[in-house]
């Protein structure tokens, strides 16, 4: 990369694997999401920081946003994964993870998953005043976690998520995006906070 303030993001397979470029390079401060758990910031080709999660299953990084609070990463993952010493546990196939990283050096901030005991995929990810917002989809049962009343669906379902950024990611909300069939496949959020959903029904 020529040209600052570019930053492009590489990822690895597994954890003990080199980096692999990602395919996409987005301006002016944007990192690309990969089917991986390792990250690295770059600017003006010299490596930022670095930040590695996952375990020993398939753990994929499946949206990414830059805010004024840092890096929210979400995606999901299979068994146990190691972030920064945390340890996450699948309820099932799958469970979703959401992040916040520090914009300067890629710490982690803090780390939240949520998911039933089948499949959960995260789709899209966005904040605004200091709400993280996770769009994603489930198998049958979502099990938000911190008191929240699970989602059920007789196939599979849609859900939106909300999450406290400055709260060390208290789960605040969650909503089934309404009607069978119905699969959200991208989040945006709007500055005031409104979730913009595209999907197939």
């Amino acid at each position: 990369i020529t040209v600052a303030p570019m930053i492009r993001a590489s990822c690895s397979a597994k954890i003990d694997t080199p980096p692999v470029p990602c395919t996409s390079t987005v301006s002016p401060a944007m990192m690309c999401a990969c089917s991986t758990s390792a990250f690295h910031a770059v600017t003006a080709g010299a490596v930022d920081w670095h930040f590695q999660l996952g375990g020993s299953g398939n753990d994929r990084a499946t949206a990414v946003a830059h805010t004024p609070l840092g890096w929210v990463i979400a995606g999901e993952f299979e068994g146990t994964a190691m972030v920064a010493g945390t340890s996450l546990v699948a309820a099932g196939g799958s469970d979703v993870f959401v992040a916040l990283l520090d914009d300067a050096d890629g710490s982690l901030l803090w780390v939240r998953r949520a998911g039933g005991p089948g499949n959960d995929h995260a789709v899209g990810v966005g904040e605004a005043n200091g709400v993280v917002q996770v769009a994603g989809t489930y198998d049958g049962v979502f099990l938000p976690g911190g008191g929240l009343d699970p989602l059920e669906s007789a196939t599979a379902g849609s859900f939106l998520m909300a999450f406290d950024a400055q709260g060390h990611g208290k789960p605040l909300a969650v909503s089934r995006i309404s009607g069978e069939g119905v699969l959200v496949g991208g989040l945006a959020v709007g500055a005031e906070g409104e979730a913009y959903l595209a999907g197939s029904f």
